[in-house]
């Protein structure tokens, strides 16, 4: 993969072979990240699949004044302390924030408000799958997985993280 333009490549550029091994000399950072607290690693029985709160995941969300859930591309930015929803199933694209460090209560369950479907991938109003964030200013935000390990899941890392940032600003 080269530059665009002519212009913009230095007289003493010289083409990197494609043949070059990769080598990966960041084995233990990547140990670290993976042993994180904020990644669920699943128990005997459970999906295999590791969520990662900071990878993202598509995920049914609406905020609690509403009765209806719509596919959101959801991820979390611990350095920020904000939790992300896009419409694009990317993180590149515009998308709505909240921040982690208003949130007052985190709880599965049944949202206060919903819609009975007629007919869904997820269980007909089986709020097993339903995970309420509520927020000290504005409304708060449901979401619903596509399985109950999914948003226990994330309900451990979230609640973990937000525990971690409440502690963090109670420090003098």
């Amino acid at each position: 993969m080269g530059c665009c333009s002519g212009c913009m490549r230095p007289a003493n550029y010289k083409k990197i072979p494609e043949n070059l091994p990769v080598t990966n000399t960041d084995n233990q950072n990547e140990q670290s990240i993976n042993s994180s607290p904020h990644m669920h690693q699943p128990a005997n029985g459970e999906d295999t699949s590791i969520v990662d709160i900071y990878e993202g995941a598509e995920i049914m969300r609406k905020f609690s004044n509403s009765a209806t859930y719509q596919q959101r591309f959801v991820w979390v930015e611990a350095s920020t302390k904000t939790i992300h929803m896009s419409e694009h199933m990317n993180k590149n694209r515009r998308h709505k924030k909240a921040n982690l460090v208003d949130v007052t209560s985190i709880k599965a369950g049944k949202p206060m408000k919903w819609k009975k479907r007629v007919s869904s991938e997820f269980d007909k109003d089986d709020f097993t799958n339903c995970l309420t964030i509520n927020f000290r200013r504005g409304e708060g935000v449901d979401f619903e997985f596509k399985s109950a390990q999914e948003r226990e899941a994330w309900q451990r890392a979230l609640s973990a993280l937000v525990e971690e940032f409440a502690s963090e600003t109670e420090r003098p």
